[in-house]
């Protein structure tokens, strides 16, 4: 019977792998160079050195810093946002927040979705729910054929009052999917049905922005874990310093955006626990960024929202990480 349970950290530098053995409780560390773009040859290199059979493996989960990493470097799906008529600056107008008041050179970095790729649609909702304007059809269908000319891989969609009534957005969804049936899509009623346009908005932007490239690396994974013998269940750790499943990731990506610096909290929490230190700061100094966090009667802060980038904020649950770019490496 299956006896070990392994936990894999991939970093930028490092993939660390920690197996531990339900039946006597021991515990085992490997080490291997993390392997980019896609990883994941460093974990099965890093699981190939403890030296166990993968049938003997019960549960894999991992953390990893693939989605953070797509944002920062804007190497995520072309997207676009669809979004009620008049509010095409929605996603762009923002908080209207800087970052140095009176830095005058300073300039924002893009935004996930660039404003020639935010389109409108006439339908309107009351703050109540009520249908006052009905969804036009055939002005998102002109949209939808746009967007397949010029190779659009995620739309998300966003409509104003949605977080009360959804059904324009699911509406318009069905008609994008028979126009461009490959397309990711995210609704802002399903990702985050919450009052503040822009927060909601920026969410499933994001969402739907990581959607196909957190699509193709799970498929990747789950094949190369499927070709080394191992076929039992594998959790992502998600922002919130829990897990979730796959198939859970391929659905809210965003949710994983702190994985791997929420993995190294919850371990510095458990460990003041365990050791009768309640109040601890935790230092987790990787090879290209080092994350401070804190963790106060033995329980880790959390936040309900934080930003990736400037203005880029998602609104779920998160471990509060302070990061800087200075690792062993970096």
């Amino acid at each position: 019977m299956p006896n070990y349970i392994l936990a894999i950290d991939v970093g930028g530098t490092f993939t660390d792998v920690i197996c531990f053995n339900a039946k006597t409780g021991a515990a085992e560390i490997a080490k291997a160079p993390s392997t980019p773009p896609d990883f994941i040859d460093g974990m099965i290199d890093g699981i190939t050195a403890l030296s166990i059979e993968p049938a003997d493996i019960s549960l894999i989960k991992i953390g990893t810093t693939i989605a953070t990493n797509t944002i920062i470097m804007r190497t995520g799906a072309r997207t676009a946002l669809l979004t009620t008529a008049g509010f095409t600056d929605v996603l762009h107008a923002a908080r209207a927040a800087r970052p140095t008041l009176y830095d005058s050179d300073w300039d924002p970095a893009p935004a996930l979705v660039s404003r020639r790729d935010t389109h409108t649609v006439r339908q309107r909702t009351t703050y109540e729910g009520d249908e006052i304007e009905v969804l036009d059809e055939a002005g998102l269908r002109a949209i939808a054929a746009k967007l397949r000319d010029q190779g659009v891989k995620a739309v998300a969609v966003s409509f104003l009052h949605s977080y009360i009534n959804g059904s324009h957005e699911r509406q318009a969804r069905d008609i994008l999917l028979e126009e461009i049936p490959d397309a990711y899509m995210s609704l802002s009623s399903d990702i985050l049905p919450e009052i503040r346009e822009f927060e909601r908005t920026s969410t499933t932007v994001a969402n739907a922005y990581l959607g196909p490239v957190l699509d193709r690396y799970l498929s990747a994974l789950a094949e190369r874990l499927e070709a080394f013998g191992y076929g039992g269940p594998l959790l992502i750790m998600h922002s919130g310093g829990g897990v979730m499943s796959v198939e859970a990731a391929r659905e809210i990506p965003a949710r994983i955006c702190q994985s791997g610096p929420a993995a190294g909290v919850m371990a510095g929490a458990n460990l003041g626990q365990v050791t009768g230190r309640p109040n601890v700061i935790n230092l987790d100094v990787g090879g290209t960024s080092a994350d401070v966090s804190l963790a106060r009667g033995g329980r880790p802060l959390i936040r309900a929202e934080w930003n990736v980038d400037f203005n880029i904020v998602i609104n779920f649950p998160s471990v509060d990480v302070a990061t800087i770019g200075a690792g062993g490496g970096s």
